[in-house]
């Protein structure tokens, strides 16, 4: 089995590392990209990436802006929000797939804040994936959560303003986060809606004509996407190829999934979504 290290030129003067996890016999079937959620290191996901390798598919991770193998940090002189990762790096990872694999169709993986930029992106590039799968991935909108979540929006909006950027690294939650990704965050947790900072391109409307297929993995003990969080995602792009799957952990043979540990589970994860692929 193979592994390769590539460098993505995002265009703007930044770069981010990729790794890519080559099958020893390459069925010719699609390119799994697979997104991290928020703050969390592409390296975290090398269970899953050998899982879609085992099964014949080349896989590739990748770090988001600002996080891993990021050339940039987030700081009061360094600012980026939903929009550069939409509209400048994953354009970026893209391309850099289809020079590797010319030709192939490429199925985005995105766990939690990957996801939901990848149904962005895929709304406005529909030529950009064949699929869409999400797991962990839903809106942050504080109504189906509650109190707590509000109060915390608040908190990480507060923050990110005073220091000039999210200490999430210091907090729990999340990674050292630039301050226009976490006010794009919080919008969204307000509102409901997908605002981007820096574009007038209505991403929110475009959501509902989505043609790319997209299919919501969840799991019944993750408290960080509830099932009415993750419906309210769904809920804005209504077409007939939408649809999501709960999964209780026992019905995989383990004691727990929950919104990270699902990554020790891949093997049997990715079992079910490459049936959904065939």
């Amino acid at each position: 089995m193979r592994q390769r290290e590539l460098r993505v030129d995002a265009g703007d003067g930044t770069s981010f590392g990729a790794t890519v996890f080559d099958p020893e016999a390459d069925m010719g079937r699609r390119v799994i990209l697979c997104g991290p959620a928020m703050g969390v290191r592409a390296t975290y996901y090398r269970p899953l990436a050998e899982a879609w390798r085992n099964l014949g598919y080349p896989a590739v991770t990748f770090d988001l802006r600002g996080i891993g193998s990021s050339s940039v940090r987030a700081g009061r002189r360094v600012d980026f929000g939903y929009r550069d990762i939409v509209e400048i790096d994953l354009p970026a990872i893209v391309e850099t797939v289809r020079r590797e694999f010319p030709g192939r169709p490429i199925v985005f993986q995105g766990h939690s804040l990957s996801g939901q930029l990848a149904c962005l992106h895929a709304s406005r590039w529909p030529q950009s994936f064949e699929h869409l799968l999400l797991v962990a991935t839903c809106s942050v909108y504080y109504k189906p959560w509650g109190a707590r979540l509000w109060l915390f929006l608040h908190l990480a909006r507060f923050l990110s303003r005073v220091l000039g950027h999210f200490p999430g690294d210091r907090l729990g939650f999340a990674g050292r986060e630039a301050r226009t990704l976490v006010l794009d965050w919080s919008r969204q947790g307000f509102d409901g809606a997908y605002v981007l900072s820096g574009t007038d391109f209505d991403y929110e409307s475009c959501l509902a004509d989505l043609v790319t297929p997209v299919y919501a993995l969840h799991f019944s003990d993750d408290h960080l996407a509830p099932p009415a969080a993750v419906r309210h995602l769904l809920d804005k792009m209504p077409g007939e190829t939408t649809s999501r799957h709960c999964i209780d952990p026992s019905e995989i043979g383990v004691d727990r999934l929950g919104h990270f540990e699902w990554v020790r589970s891949s093997e049997a994860l990715v079992q079910q979504l490459a049936e959904r692929l065939r």
